[in-house]
């Protein structure tokens, strides 16, 4: 089980989703965090967007994050709609792997396309309108275009947000200016008190990741209570990565803005990465715990020595048993 927020409006898109993986065997939480978010940027055509997910968080000894990475790797011209047809078709086949009792699955995906705000589920239990069904045998599609007002999407445990915290988030997603800080932090508040309460028992954790897109393509995230090392998957213009492929993405990009995951891990690593990436000549110009895009600028010959040194200061997450 998970707790996952999404808020949708034409002014900027919110994730939120619990570190939460619990051992099916035993019904005992796994002993490390787990990201559940991953955040999306493709070039051709250009878009940005979020994935989170409830239900399976991790099968064949790989989370559900990185199974993400692999099935949308090596696409780089994916549209919106190509990406949810991947994974509706892909998500079939890798949850035949899965218990029938257990296979209970739902993608939430957002996006922003030539400005408009997208939302789309590929499941096999739940609905838009914020029901949900008997499990299916096979994932289906439902999207909307989001054009007014805000939509606030609740997956893992729906009960656990209830009425007026959903009509709270909405009405701060509608404001024309609001906080930058504002809902991140509301969405933290809200999984800690989910977590709090004995009802639903170990499912939730008490930290979780928050995730923010504008329309504009920019976009930060927020860890709030880790209890290990996080380094969340992204996916940039077909190329997966995690902080020791990040300059893959430079590469490709140029010398222009990527997304750089030395934010979403503890100052201190973050910073020791950065010493790593000054050593071999690489300038960092900005830096911050609060946000998922830095800039980096580097000659092209320095990337194997950068990727060495960028691997050196960041220790790889434990993988999923």
């Amino acid at each position: 089980m998970t707790l996952s927020i999404s808020v949708v409006s034409p002014g900027g898109i919110w994730m939120s989703a619990d570190f939460r993986l619990t051992d099916t065997a035993t019904g005992q939480p796994r002993p490390y965090d787990s990201p559940k978010i991953v955040p999306l940027s493709y070039l051709e055509p250009i878009w940005q967007g979020l994935i989170s997910y409830a239900g399976v968080g991790s099968s064949a000894n790989l989370e559900t994050s990185e199974w993400i990475g692999r099935v949308l790797e090596g696409n780089p011209c994916l549209g919106l709609s190509d990406l949810v047809d991947v994974l509706r078709r892909e998500g079939d086949v890798w949850l035949n792997q899965v218990p029938l009792r257990l296979r209970a699955h739902t993608f939430n995906v957002a996006a922003f396309v030539d400005g408009s705000a997208h939302f789309a589920i590929v499941t096999n239990v739940d609905h838009l309108d914020g029901t949900s069904g008997s499990v299916s045998s096979r994932l289906y599609v439902e999207q909307d275009v989001v054009s007014g007002g805000a939509h606030v999407f609740v997956t893992g445990i729906p009960g656990s947000i209830d009425r007026a915290d959903r009509q709270e988030l909405a009405a701060m997603a509608c404001r024309e200016s609001p906080e930058r800080t504002e809902i991140p932090t509301t969405l933290g508040r809200l999984n800690r008190a989910a977590a709090s309460d004995p009802r639903f028992g170990d499912f939730i954790s008490r930290g979780c990741i928050t995730a923010e897109l504008l329309p504009d393509g920019t976009g930060r995230s927020f860890i709030h209570e880790p209890t290990s090392d996080l380094i969340p998957t992204s996916v940039l213009g077909g190329l997966t990565m995690g902080p020791e492929l990040i300059l893959h993405a430079i590469e490709v990009m140029g010398r222009t803005r990527a997304f750089v995951h030395l934010v979403d891990v503890p100052a201190h690593q973050a910073q020791a990465a950065v010493d790593c990436l000054s050593e071999v000549g690489i300038e960092v110009v900005r830096i911050g715990i609060d946000t998922s895009s830095e800039e980096l600028k580097m000659h092209p010959d320095q990337l194997g020595a950068a990727r060495i040194a960028l691997r050196q200061s960041l220790p790889d997450s434990d993988p999923a048993a």
